[in-house]
């Protein structure tokens, strides 16, 4: 599964779209996001969108629908600050 988003393609309310395929679970910026929603598009194509600032949750689009919120346990409810983005995981 891609493991970083490098398209710089601008989402809503400047949040970042990256297209990515459907496995279990989404190994994304080196963190592991889960939802049940995502076993039933196993191998479909679909596109996350995130805030730089809240990589706690990533929003999860299907053909333009939205699908879910998917979850990373480690970072749910933290904030992650420009510096720490720019330094990379």
């Amino acid at each position: 599964m891609v493991s970083e988003c490098d398209n710089g393609a601008q989402g809503p309310r400047d949040g970042l779209d990256c297209p990515l395929q459907v496995l279990l679970a989404f190994i994304f910026m080196a963190f592991r996001y889960l939802d049940l929603t995502l076993a039933a598009y196993v191998g479909e194509d679909v596109v996350v969108r995130y805030y730089p600032g809240e990589l706690g949750e990533i929003r999860v689009f299907h053909r333009d629908k939205f699908l879910c919120r998917a979850i990373c346990a480690e970072l749910a409810g933290e904030t992650i600050g420009l510096k720490d983005i720019i330094s990379g995981p």
